[in-house]
């Protein structure tokens, strides 16, 4: 064999692998009937993140309105070899993050102990009864703060910072990790979606795309903060302006308004 035939052999091979894993990677969402939006093998759809092309609330943005799945429940993505899933129904937002808190409980995000051991214990990244000790005793801190200041707030202060989270929420996107109760290997999204989540599948629940979402929020990108006066916010649903709550995950945390008044 000469070398131009072993180039080519090479290059022939190559392909065949590159669209052989394409081809896997769709099949593996569409085999289970889930919308799939695909990306470059092996890095998936946050390369053009790496690239500095997108940022993350970009890149949940365009995931979330994507011309081919926008309509659906669920989407599938990979983000790098891992299989993820994309949310958009409102009802499995509140079947995740409180009703069935308790099979999603962790995030995936987490720290090298040794090498940022500070880190590693965050209530960002610390799971199970870790995060449960943590919260309990810092959370009555904040509750007792807030109390406090909150006597010396202004309704208006409220409705901005509520306007601007729900515009520009601090975490663009909320992750969880699937983890079936009674030791069971997947979690039914039924009614919604025939499509069960496996032990471990990464969970993502676009909020910066929710709260910008014409059909939860109309006129979604006009700053109006009296869409949060008091005779207007009882129409709004909470559960979907996660920059304000997450569930039983949520942070401590004061309010801004809080904080400057």
């Amino acid at each position: 064999m000469s070398i131009l035939d072993l180039i080519v052999w090479m290059i022939f091979a190559s392909l065949a692998t590159w669209i052989g894993i394409k081809k896997y990677l769709k099949y593996f969402w569409t085999s289970k009937g889930v919308s799939y939006v695909a990306g470059p093998p092996l890095v998936g759809v946050i390369s053009n993140v790496l690239l500095n092309k997108t940022s993350f609330s970009q890149l949940f943005l365009d995931l979330y309105n994507h011309p081919k799945t926008k309509k659906d429940a669920v989407t599938g993505f990979y983000f790098f070899h891992k299989a993820c899933l994309l949310v958009r129904h409102p009802e499995l937002f509140k079947r995740i993050l409180v009703k069935d808190f308790n099979q999603f409980p962790d995030r995936r995000m987490s720290s090298d102990p040794k090498s940022d051991p500070i880190g590693m214990n965050t209530l960002v990244n610390v799971k199970g009864d870790t995060w449960r000790n943590i919260r309990n005793h810092i959370t009555p801190v904040f509750t007792e703060t807030d109390e406090f200041l909150r006597t010396a707030i202004l309704d208006v202060m409220q409705e901005r910072e509520k306007k601007t989270l729900r515009l520009y929420p601090s975490i663009p996107f909320l992750e969880r990790t699937c983890q079936p109760a009674d030791g069971k290997a997947s979690y039914s999204l039924e009614p919604y979606h025939k499509f069960s989540i496996p032990r471990g599948m990464p969970i993502y629940i676009p909020a910066i795309a929710v709260q910008r979402d014409p059909n939860f929020f109309p006129d979604p990108l006009t700053f109006s903060p009296e869409r949060f006066a008091p005779d207007a916010e009882p129409r709004i649903d909470h559960n979907l302006l996660f920059g304000l709550r997450t569930g039983s995950k949520e942070l401590p945390r004061i309010p801004f308004w809080n904080i400057t008044s």
